[in-house]
């Protein structure tokens, strides 16, 4: 077992604490089973209070997230088993797990019939993951939270920007995640593959990062998650009115 960070600052709230952790940049419960053995998982130091909140909304987003995923995927190989069991009493380890997986499907299922009820707008669907031809009828869904992927790809962001060049994204800069179709990303495209450098934890993350060499922290990514979830981030610097 690695022994943990020393005292310093978290990647995450920028506060200083004796105490620090070690937390996963790309979550340990998402590598796919085909992930290779012995593949070096990115690590940062976070303090505990950051690291639970992490953890609690990626067990979020993986048990609604996951259970659209293809199980046949190479990339996304075993998520969507696991998605299941979190959902699934039968899969508990004592009757507490029983009762609070059967919660968790309860609360699932009748967030789905809801969705259904009122049908969902088009542009509220997550890129990648709609219907390839739009049925006039209502749709069964899984809504899933938005602020769930913003903390995620926030800590990614963050993360490579630790692992990758030692710094911490300070106050006077703001990730802002961006949700946009491939066919509108092209301009991007192109400077990702004539700026950009490319980081990989496959099958499961693929990641390409363009940074400014103005201020060396201002930068432009685009994350891709068990080859279907794709998510695009900027980082630039606040206003001095924001800052101030």
């Amino acid at each position: 077992m690695p022994l943990p960070p020393l005292p310093g600052r978290c990647v995450h709230c920028l506060e200083f604490h004796e105490k620090l952790t070690w937390d996963h940049v790309f979550p340990a419960a998402w590598y796919p089973d085909t992930t290779p053995e012995g593949l070096e998982k990115w690590k940062v130091p976070s303090c505990q209070p950051c690291n639970s909140a992490n953890g609690e909304s990626e067990n979020i987003l993986m048990n609604r997230i996951g259970l659209c995923l293809d199980p046949s995927s190479p990339q996304a190989a075993g998520i969507a088993a696991k998605a299941m069991r979190s959902v699934d009493p039968s899969s508990g380890k004592s009757p507490r797990d029983a009762a609070a997986r059967a919660g968790k499907q309860r609360a699932l299922m009748a967030q789905m019939s809801h969705f259904a009820e009122r049908g969902i707008p088009r542009d509220s669907v997550f890129p990648g993951f709609g219907p390839e031809e739009w049925p006039n009828e209502p749709l069964l869904a899984i809504p899933v939270p938005k602020r769930a992927i913003d903390r995620l790809v926030k800590k990614i962001v963050r993360g490579i920007t630790y692992v990758e060049d030692g710094k911490f994204i300070e106050d006077t800069h703001v990730i802002e995640p961006q949700f946009m179709h491939e066919e509108s990303a092209g301009f991007l495209h192109e400077q990702f593959t004539r700026f950009g450098k490319r980081f990989e934890r496959k099958p499961g993350l693929v990641i390409e990062r363009c940074v400014t060499p103005e201020d060396g922290v201002s930068s432009m990514y685009r994350i891709e998650i068990w080859g279907r979830l794709c998510v695009y981030a900027s980082v630039t610097q606040r206003t001095r009115n924001a800052v101030a």
